[in-house]
């Protein structure tokens, strides 16, 4: 005969299965959830990281131009540099041919080949850069961000190319046109005379430190004669008319004198130069040395973020087993509670009722 003891029970068997249903879904939404809050917190870290990555590669971008522009530096004082030996060389070749008794010794040839390899000197000078040209006669330093808080590291301003101008007594300014040979007449005002002179057409009358008297026109009918205060910029070299259009022993000495100590100062322009741009390229190094670093960081930050989930997968899973677990022994329990009284319940309907509702 059949009674609760031996029959299922449609009603718990369904209650089992819908508590053992949401206690999955629970747990499947807790691991859920908590794996997602993992997943944030690397993430967050692995996204600022990841900002500085692009911050140092914009930064390490930026040095590497500011080395090439400081590379453009280092090779335009190289050209002043052999501007000025070819100068020596034009200076010398003037000695050699004014010594040579059977030389057609011709100062004006030289002179004039002095001028244009002076001219040549300026033009490398001002081709430093295409923006900030710290060689140039302005001598603005030049700029370069080294990190990501805004330091920077500054090549200073330095003028290579050479410049002068003669101040007369009364504020009157002549200044020198380089490349077309001319030395001009400025009034107070800022404005031209109308007073030039020709290179070919200047004399030299005297040159005592910055004490220095010229004559305009000086192999024409009206020669005009001037005096005032001389001063130099960058190299300090002078055309060849200063230097006695390198006719004579003393306006060539003179020459000689000035081209050594300009050579003598450009060639530590080019070693400062050459420093500055040995300095961006560690730079330029240190900033990949961060990318690579903040790259290898960003992965490690991953690698403890699968670690963390995996680990965090690992406990709810034996949690999960172990709450299952217990409502299996629970409803175990249950049974065997209903089977124990059983026996004592007979053919008591109403107790057998009870029994059945609750197991």
């Amino acid at each position: 005969m059949t009674n609760v003891l031996t029959t299922k029970n449609p009603a718990s068997d369904y209650a089992t299965a819908q508590l053992i249903a949401r206690l999955q879904e629970s747990y499947q939404a807790k691991a859920t959830q908590k794996v997602q809050d993992v997943a944030d917190r690397h993430q967050t870290k692995i996204n600022t990281i990841n900002r500085d990555v692009e911050k140092w590669r914009t930064v390490k971008a930026d040095i590497g131009q500011a080395a090439s522009t400081i590379s453009g530096f280092v090779g335009s004082a190289k050209s002043v540099l052999a501007s000025i030996d070819n100068l020596i060389s034009t200076v010398n070749k003037a000695k050699l041919s004014a010594a040579d008794a059977d030389s057609d010794f011709r100062p004006d040839n030289y002179s004039s080949i002095f001028d244009s390899q002076l001219r040549s000197l300026n033009m490398s000078a001002d081709s430093g850069s295409r923006g900030v040209n710290p060689m140039g006669p302005s001598e603005p330093d030049f700029k370069y961000q080294i990190d990501l808080y805004g330091e920077t590291n500054t090549v200073s301003g330095n003028f290579i190319g050479t410049g002068y101008t003669i101040t007369e007594a009364d504020g009157k300014i002549w200044k020198a046109d380089v490349p077309n040979k001319l030395l001009y007449q400025y009034g107070t005002d800022g404005g031209k005379t109308g007073k030039v002179g020709a290179f070919g057409d200047l004399q030299l009358d005297s040159l005592s430190g910055t004490a220095i008297s010229f004559t305009t026109g000086a192999d024409t009918a009206s020669p005009e004669s001037y005096s005032g205060t001389l001063s130099r910029t960058g190299t300090e070299l002078l055309n060849a008319w200063a230097y006695e259009g390198l006719a004579t022993d003393t306006g060539r000495d003179a020459a000689l004198a000035d081209l050594y100590d300009a050579k003598t100062a450009i060639e530590l322009e080019v070693k400062r130069y050459e420093t500055a741009y040995a300095t961006a390229g560690f730079y330029e190094e240190r900033a990949n040395t961060y990318v690579q670093g903040l790259r290898e960081e960003a992965n490690g930050e991953l690698l403890k973020q699968t670690a963390e989930v995996s680990r965090l997968q690992k406990e709810l899973a034996r949690e999960y087993q172990h709450t299952t677990s217990s409502v299996a022994l629970a409803m175990a329990a249950k049974k065997d509670y209903s089977k124990f009284f059983g026996q004592f319940a007979g053919d008591n309907k109403v107790a057998k009722a009870l029994m059945n509702i609750y197991t």
